[in-house]
Protein backbone atom coordinates (compact mmCIF):
# COMPACT_ATOMS: atom_id res chain seq x y z
CA UNK A 1 0.00 0.00 0.00
CA UNK A 2 1.67 3.49 -1.00
CA UNK A 3 1.94 6.40 1.13
CA UNK A 4 -1.32 8.27 -0.13
CA UNK A 5 -3.47 4.91 0.06
CA UNK A 6 -2.22 4.27 3.68
CA UNK A 7 -2.96 8.18 4.88
CA UNK A 8 -6.48 7.71 3.44
CA UNK A 9 -7.59 4.45 4.97
CA UNK A 10 -6.28 5.83 8.50
CA UNK A 11 -8.92 8.55 7.73
CA UNK A 12 -11.67 6.02 7.28
CA UNK A 13 -12.27 5.42 11.40
CA UNK A 14 -13.50 2.49 12.78
CA UNK A 15 -16.03 0.53 12.29
CA UNK A 16 -19.77 1.03 13.66
CA UNK A 17 -19.05 -1.24 16.60
CA UNK A 18 -14.99 -1.58 17.54
CA UNK A 19 -13.22 -4.71 17.40
CA UNK A 20 -12.60 -6.98 20.51
CA UNK A 21 -9.01 -6.63 19.97
CA UNK A 22 -6.60 -4.27 17.38
CA UNK A 23 -5.54 -6.20 14.45
CA UNK A 24 -1.54 -6.16 13.96
CA UNK A 25 -0.68 -6.40 10.43
CA UNK A 26 2.36 -7.83 10.78
CA UNK A 27 2.22 -11.19 11.83
CA UNK A 28 5.90 -12.24 11.94
CA UNK A 29 7.08 -13.85 15.25
CA UNK A 30 10.07 -12.00 14.98
CA UNK A 31 8.06 -8.91 15.44
CA UNK A 32 9.23 -7.18 19.19
CA UNK A 33 5.79 -6.57 20.26
CA UNK A 34 7.63 -4.23 23.12
CA UNK A 35 7.66 -1.99 19.79
CA UNK A 36 3.91 -1.86 19.23
CA UNK A 37 2.16 1.00 20.39
CA UNK A 38 -0.75 0.58 23.24
CA UNK A 39 -4.16 1.98 22.76
CA UNK A 40 -5.32 3.98 25.79
CA UNK A 41 -9.05 5.80 25.47
CA UNK A 42 -8.59 9.21 27.32
CA UNK A 43 -12.57 9.61 27.47
CA UNK A 44 -14.21 10.48 30.45
CA UNK A 45 -16.51 8.44 32.14
CA UNK A 46 -19.63 10.20 30.91
CA UNK A 47 -18.57 10.11 27.37
CA UNK A 48 -20.12 7.43 25.31
CA UNK A 49 -18.03 7.57 22.22
CA UNK A 50 -16.00 5.04 21.01
CA UNK A 51 -12.47 5.02 19.75
CA UNK A 52 -10.80 4.31 16.54
CA UNK A 53 -7.99 2.24 16.19
CA UNK A 54 -6.72 2.96 12.41
CA UNK A 55 -5.83 6.44 12.95
CA UNK A 56 -2.02 6.57 12.10
CA UNK A 57 -1.06 8.17 8.98
CA UNK A 58 1.58 10.65 7.52
CA UNK A 59 1.72 13.74 5.46
CA UNK A 60 4.09 16.58 4.76
CA UNK A 61 2.58 19.65 5.79
CA UNK A 62 1.41 22.73 3.18
CA UNK A 63 1.32 25.99 4.05
CA UNK A 64 -1.63 27.88 5.56
CA UNK A 65 -3.87 30.46 3.77
CA UNK A 66 -2.72 34.09 4.16
CA UNK A 67 -6.55 35.52 4.17
CA UNK A 68 -7.01 33.92 7.93
CA UNK A 69 -3.04 34.61 9.16
CA UNK A 70 -0.32 37.30 8.54
CA UNK A 71 2.64 35.88 7.83
CA UNK A 72 4.28 36.71 11.06
CA UNK A 73 2.39 34.25 12.42
CA UNK A 74 3.17 31.24 10.00
CA UNK A 75 5.54 28.35 10.77
CA UNK A 76 9.02 29.38 10.16
CA UNK A 77 9.41 26.21 7.88
CA UNK A 78 7.78 22.87 7.16
CA UNK A 79 8.36 19.24 8.34
CA UNK A 80 8.00 15.80 7.33
CA UNK A 81 7.62 12.33 8.80
CA UNK A 82 8.16 8.91 7.12
CA UNK A 83 5.15 6.90 7.05
CA UNK A 84 5.76 4.43 9.40
CA UNK A 85 4.91 0.63 8.91
CA UNK A 86 0.98 0.41 9.78
CA UNK A 87 0.37 -1.86 12.89
CA UNK A 88 -3.45 -1.06 13.71
CA UNK A 89 -6.13 -0.44 11.19
CA UNK A 90 -9.68 -0.94 11.56
CA UNK A 91 -12.69 -2.10 9.03
CA UNK A 92 -13.57 1.33 6.94
CA UNK A 93 -17.26 2.15 7.73
CA UNK A 94 -19.70 4.44 9.24
CA UNK A 95 -17.40 7.46 10.19
CA UNK A 96 -18.17 10.76 9.11
CA UNK A 97 -15.62 12.08 7.75
CA UNK A 98 -16.94 15.23 5.64
CA UNK A 99 -17.93 17.21 8.06
CA UNK A 100 -16.07 20.50 9.05
CA UNK A 101 -16.18 21.23 12.14
CA UNK A 102 -14.50 23.84 14.87
CA UNK A 103 -12.77 23.25 18.14
CA UNK A 104 -10.94 25.21 20.21
CA UNK A 105 -7.08 24.75 21.01
CA UNK A 106 -5.31 27.47 23.35
CA UNK A 107 -8.24 29.77 22.88
CA UNK A 108 -7.89 29.26 18.97
CA UNK A 109 -10.31 27.81 16.75
CA UNK A 110 -9.18 25.29 14.61
CA UNK A 111 -11.08 23.50 11.97
CA UNK A 112 -11.43 19.80 12.17
CA UNK A 113 -13.54 16.57 11.03
CA UNK A 114 -14.57 14.10 13.24
CA UNK A 115 -13.24 10.63 11.99
CA UNK A 116 -14.16 7.54 14.37
CA UNK A 117 -15.16 10.01 17.33
CA UNK A 118 -12.33 11.77 17.57
CA UNK A 119 -11.58 15.37 15.87
CA UNK A 120 -8.67 15.05 13.32
CA UNK A 121 -7.50 18.93 13.30
CA UNK A 122 -6.29 20.92 10.36
CA UNK A 123 -2.44 20.58 10.75
CA UNK A 124 -1.41 23.68 9.39
CA UNK A 125 -3.97 25.76 11.34
CA UNK A 126 -2.82 24.40 14.03
CA UNK A 127 0.96 25.47 13.40
CA UNK A 128 0.11 29.12 12.16
CA UNK A 129 -2.58 29.97 15.06
CA UNK A 130 -1.01 27.75 17.80
CA UNK A 131 3.00 26.89 17.48
CA UNK A 132 3.63 29.79 14.97
CA UNK A 133 6.75 30.66 17.21
CA UNK A 134 7.80 27.39 17.67
CA UNK A 135 11.23 26.60 15.35
CA UNK A 136 10.44 23.64 12.95
CA UNK A 137 13.34 21.59 14.29
CA UNK A 138 11.87 22.05 17.72
CA UNK A 139 8.55 20.56 16.41
CA UNK A 140 10.27 17.79 14.48
CA UNK A 141 12.34 16.75 17.68
CA UNK A 142 8.61 17.11 19.93
CA UNK A 143 6.55 14.90 17.13
CA UNK A 144 9.75 12.11 17.12
CA UNK A 145 10.09 11.70 20.86
CA UNK A 146 6.16 11.58 21.44
CA UNK A 147 5.79 9.06 18.39
CA UNK A 148 3.26 11.27 16.76
CA UNK A 149 2.13 10.40 13.20
CA UNK A 150 -0.16 12.96 10.68
CA UNK A 151 -2.60 11.77 8.67
CA UNK A 152 -3.59 12.96 4.73
CA UNK A 153 -6.36 14.79 3.63
CA UNK A 154 -8.82 12.96 1.37
CA UNK A 155 -9.85 14.99 -1.78
CA UNK A 156 -13.38 15.54 -0.07
CA UNK A 157 -11.68 16.96 3.04
CA UNK A 158 -9.49 18.82 1.27
CA UNK A 159 -11.92 20.39 -0.84
CA UNK A 160 -13.65 21.38 2.24
CA UNK A 161 -11.06 23.14 3.95
CA UNK A 162 -10.62 25.28 0.72
CA UNK A 163 -14.01 26.00 0.44
CA UNK A 164 -13.87 27.39 4.01
CA UNK A 165 -11.10 29.44 3.30
CA UNK A 166 -8.75 27.48 6.17
CA UNK A 167 -6.49 26.80 3.30
CA UNK A 168 -5.57 27.99 -0.07
CA UNK A 169 -6.67 27.38 -3.23
CA UNK A 170 -3.72 26.60 -4.80
CA UNK A 171 -2.79 24.17 -2.09
CA UNK A 172 -1.55 20.57 -3.28
CA UNK A 173 -2.14 18.54 0.23
CA UNK A 174 -2.72 18.68 3.50
CA UNK A 175 -2.20 17.19 7.25
CA UNK A 176 -4.50 15.80 9.83
CA UNK A 177 -3.42 15.37 14.24
CA UNK A 178 -5.82 14.26 15.98
CA UNK A 179 -7.01 16.25 19.34
CA UNK A 180 -4.97 14.19 21.42
CA UNK A 181 -2.10 14.65 20.06
CA UNK A 182 -2.21 18.53 19.09
CA UNK A 183 -2.71 18.39 22.90
CA UNK A 184 0.48 16.47 24.02
CA UNK A 185 2.23 18.62 21.37
CA UNK A 186 1.24 21.88 23.18
CA UNK A 187 2.10 20.77 26.69
CA UNK A 188 5.46 19.95 25.62
CA UNK A 189 6.09 22.83 23.41
CA UNK A 190 4.15 25.89 25.58
CA UNK A 191 3.48 24.66 29.26
CA UNK A 192 6.01 22.27 30.22
CA UNK A 193 7.95 25.01 31.63
CA UNK A 194 5.17 26.81 33.58
CA UNK A 195 5.69 29.62 35.82
CA UNK A 196 6.33 29.39 39.52
CA UNK A 197 3.93 31.54 42.21
CA UNK A 198 4.59 32.33 45.69
CA UNK A 199 2.46 30.28 47.95
CA UNK A 200 -0.82 31.52 48.53
CA UNK A 201 -1.65 33.24 51.50
CA UNK A 202 -4.65 31.40 52.07
CA UNK A 203 -3.86 27.32 53.13
CA UNK A 204 -7.14 25.88 51.32
CA UNK A 205 -5.39 23.29 49.18
CA UNK A 206 -6.41 19.75 47.82
CA UNK A 207 -3.74 17.59 46.87
CA UNK A 208 -4.65 16.02 43.34
CA UNK A 209 -3.68 14.22 40.43
CA UNK A 210 -4.63 13.15 36.83
CA UNK A 211 -3.51 9.98 34.56
CA UNK A 212 -3.36 11.19 31.01
CA UNK A 213 -0.47 10.79 29.00
CA UNK A 214 1.34 9.66 32.07
CA UNK A 215 -0.18 11.34 34.86
CA UNK A 216 0.93 13.70 37.14
CA UNK A 217 0.49 14.94 40.81
CA UNK A 218 -0.11 18.73 42.24
CA UNK A 219 -1.46 21.08 44.36
CA UNK A 220 -4.92 22.62 43.58
CA UNK A 221 -4.70 25.87 45.60
CA UNK A 222 -8.56 27.06 46.46
CA UNK A 223 -7.99 30.64 47.03
CA UNK A 224 -6.74 31.36 43.37
CA UNK A 225 -9.78 29.64 41.54
CA UNK A 226 -10.78 33.27 40.44
CA UNK A 227 -11.41 32.23 36.45
CA UNK A 228 -11.04 29.31 34.29
CA UNK A 229 -7.81 30.43 33.05
CA UNK A 230 -6.53 30.57 36.66
CA UNK A 231 -2.90 29.36 37.21
CA UNK A 232 -4.14 27.59 40.40
CA UNK A 233 -2.47 24.09 40.46
CA UNK A 234 1.36 23.69 41.37
CA UNK A 235 2.83 20.94 40.16
CA UNK A 236 4.52 18.62 42.83
CA UNK A 237 7.39 18.01 40.28
CA UNK A 238 8.59 20.99 38.80
CA UNK A 239 6.62 23.50 41.33
CA UNK A 240 5.02 25.42 38.29
CA UNK A 241 1.47 26.54 38.11
CA UNK A 242 -1.04 25.91 35.80
CA UNK A 243 -4.84 26.16 35.06
CA UNK A 244 -7.04 23.28 35.31
CA UNK A 245 -7.07 22.42 31.80
CA UNK A 246 -3.69 22.85 30.99
CA UNK A 247 -2.87 20.40 34.41
CA UNK A 248 -4.53 17.28 32.97
CA UNK A 249 -2.10 17.37 29.84
CA UNK A 250 0.90 18.00 31.95
CA UNK A 251 3.53 15.59 33.15
CA UNK A 252 6.92 14.39 33.40
CA UNK A 253 7.07 10.58 32.47
CA UNK A 254 7.57 9.76 28.79
CA UNK A 255 6.00 6.62 29.93
CA UNK A 256 3.28 6.45 27.94
CA UNK A 257 5.00 8.18 24.81
CA UNK A 258 4.62 4.92 22.46
CA UNK A 259 0.70 4.90 23.60
CA UNK A 260 -2.20 5.67 21.33
CA UNK A 261 -4.30 8.03 22.94
CA UNK A 262 -7.73 8.44 22.11
CA UNK A 263 -10.44 11.18 22.89
CA UNK A 264 -8.55 13.12 25.63
CA UNK A 265 -10.51 16.86 25.25
CA UNK A 266 -8.86 19.14 28.17
CA UNK A 267 -12.09 20.94 28.36
CA UNK A 268 -13.41 17.93 29.96
CA UNK A 269 -10.84 18.48 32.74
CA UNK A 270 -13.13 18.08 35.67
CA UNK A 271 -13.33 13.77 34.10
CA UNK A 272 -9.93 13.40 34.81
CA UNK A 273 -8.76 15.43 37.91
CA UNK A 274 -8.82 13.56 41.04
CA UNK A 275 -8.34 13.57 44.84
CA UNK A 276 -4.58 12.16 45.00
CA UNK A 277 -4.33 8.78 46.21
CA UNK A 278 -1.52 9.62 48.58
CA UNK A 279 -4.48 10.90 50.80
CA UNK A 280 -4.58 8.07 53.44
CA UNK A 281 -7.37 9.18 56.03
CA UNK A 282 -10.50 7.99 54.67
CA UNK A 283 -12.09 11.57 56.72
CA UNK A 284 -9.36 13.49 54.74
CA UNK A 285 -10.20 12.02 51.44
CA UNK A 286 -14.35 12.73 51.95
CA UNK A 287 -13.52 16.53 53.05
CA UNK A 288 -10.87 17.10 50.04
CA UNK A 289 -13.89 15.28 47.76
CA UNK A 290 -16.39 17.51 49.10
CA UNK A 291 -13.77 20.88 48.45
CA UNK A 292 -13.00 19.48 44.99
CA UNK A 293 -16.76 18.98 43.51
CA UNK A 294 -18.30 22.37 44.79
CA UNK A 295 -14.70 23.79 42.94
CA UNK A 296 -15.05 22.15 40.04
CA UNK A 297 -18.79 23.20 39.66
CA UNK A 298 -17.40 26.95 39.31
CA UNK A 299 -17.43 28.43 35.52
CA UNK A 300 -19.44 25.65 33.89
CA UNK A 301 -20.16 26.86 30.70
CA UNK A 302 -17.33 29.55 30.77
CA UNK A 303 -14.55 27.51 29.55
CA UNK A 304 -16.73 24.85 27.89
CA UNK A 305 -17.34 25.14 24.05
CA UNK A 306 -18.75 22.29 21.86
CA UNK A 307 -17.81 21.77 18.22
CA UNK A 308 -19.52 23.80 15.79
CA UNK A 309 -20.78 22.56 12.49
CA UNK A 310 -18.95 24.86 9.53
CA UNK A 311 -19.62 22.94 6.35
CA UNK A 312 -20.11 19.85 4.73
CA UNK A 313 -19.88 18.22 1.46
Amino acid sequence: MGFRDSAKHSLNGPPDTVPDSCIPLQSDSNVDRSELPVLKPEVPPDDSSQPSDGWQGAAAISGTSETLTDRSRQPTAAFKRPLPAPLLMAASRGSKTLELTETRVEGEKISCFNVGGEARLCLPQLLSRVLYSIPASTLQSVTDALHVYFAECGAGQLELLKQARVLPDTVPRSGLVTLSDAMRICAILLHHQPPRHATPDDMSVIPVLHECFGGCHGLFWASEYLSPSSLCIECIDCRGCLSPEQFISHSHTNAENRTCHWGFDSKKWRSYLMVSDKVMAADDQMRLQKLLDNLKLRFIGKDQEELTQVVTL
